[in-house]
């Protein structure tokens, strides 16, 4: 009973430390947005925000929540009109996913247009992954275009264009539509920031 109260007492000690370090780092990052705020209207600060946030996608492709933290952070500094910078960036970073994919893609098979579709990399060779794979891979070669933008508007935007960049063949135009209209799904985090 000892022992358990001793484990219990440390990690009470432990958590209250850490919630008082986040307390006064979520106070620099609340000084540092109030900063911005105040610079929102200059043309460095609204493409620092669209460049960081395009750069983050990739980032995302193994689900980390940093895009939900940028789109708080331009709903803090722009309101609303936040999604205006929002959706664009989350756009052209899903091209960037889908183009790191494929170039991950050109490098492994040596830029051979016949693709192994089971040679993907160890971390998308889960059994969802595969599942996914095996029953789209009919629907890609049917109606490329659909079946993208279908595939990205259900699960995991990011990880979805990756694979869709590695494991298939379809073209950067036929993923166009997909990664544009999927965009609109900024809105959610970026009221989630409004409401924060």
């Amino acid at each position: 009973l000892s022992m358990c109260m001793l484990v219990t007492g440390i990690l009470l000690i432990w958590s209250f430390g850490l919630w008082v370090y986040m307390h006064y780092e979520v106070l620099a990052i609340i000084k540092m947005a109030s900063w911005l705020r105040k610079r929102k209207y200059e043309i460095t600060t609204i493409v620092s925000f669209f460049l960081v946030t395009v750069l983050v996608m990739p980032l995302c492709i193994i689900p980390s929540g940093l895009f939900f933290i940028m789109a708080c952070l331009l709903a803090y500094v722009y309101g609303l009109a936040g999604w205006l910078i929002a959706w664009p960036a989350y756009s052209c970073g899903l091209m960037l996913v889908f183009a790191i994919g494929r170039s991950f893609r050109n490098q492994r098979e040596g830029g051979q247009q016949n693709f192994d579709p089971d040679s993907v990399p160890e971390c998308l060779q889960g059994t969802t992954t595969s599942a996914i794979l095996r029953g789209s891979r009919r629907l890609l070669r049917e109606q490329p275009t659909r079946t993208a933008a279908l595939l990205t508007f259900a699960m995991h935007a990011p990880s979805v264009q990756f694979l869709l960049g590695f494991a298939s063949s379809i073209s950067y135009a036929e993923d166009f539509p997909a990664c544009s209209i999927d965009g609109s799904k900024s809105l959610i985090p970026v009221l989630k920031g409004l409401v924060l």
